[in-house]
């Protein structure tokens, strides 16, 4: 297939995102649309972000999880990924999946701490503090378990 036009897919994104702002409903269908058009380009993984957020206004944190997970396939590094990792985090909580948010939150740590705002960074500790998260530790240094024979 012929690739779209550059600007396609992020003007449809930003015209789904306007409609979100006035007309929740219409502004979700919207945005539905542009992950159905454009599946793999970073409009349609930020349009799964926006989703998920309008699931979580509605307090929907199944539907939430879901289109954050979409949006988090792969761990881009768009700017968006460190704020959708924690609110992906929060959407699992609210599932009673604490270790599984936990686990998002060290994905969280591993992959956008370095880049992500203070406030972020702030906002992850003291998730993981209200989750009761163990802390993630670095992996360990230590030799791989000698080969057995057989």
């Amino acid at each position: 297939p012929t690739p779209p036009p550059p600007a396609a897919p992020a003007r449809d994104l930003a015209a789904a995102v306007r409609l979100a702002a006035s007309d929740p409903a219409r502004g979700d269908r919207a945005l539905q649309t542009v992950t159905l058009a454009w599946p793999d380009t970073p409009q349609g993984r930020e349009a799964f972000a926006r989703i998920g957020d309008l699931r979580v206004s509605d307090s929907d944190f199944e539907g939430a999880y879901r289109a954050y997970a979409s949006a988090l396939r792969g761990w881009p590094t768009a700017p968006w990924a460190a704020a959708t990792t924690l609110e992906l985090a929060n959407a699992l909580n609210e599932q009673d999946r604490k270790s599984d948010a936990c686990g998002a939150l060290v994905e969280f740590t591993n992959r956008y701490a370095a880049t992500a705002t203070a406030a972020q960074r702030t906002r992850a500790t003291e998730m993981g503090t209200r989750f009761a998260c163990t802390p993630a530790r670095a992996p360990a240094t230590t030799r791989p378990p000698a080969r057995r024979p057989g």
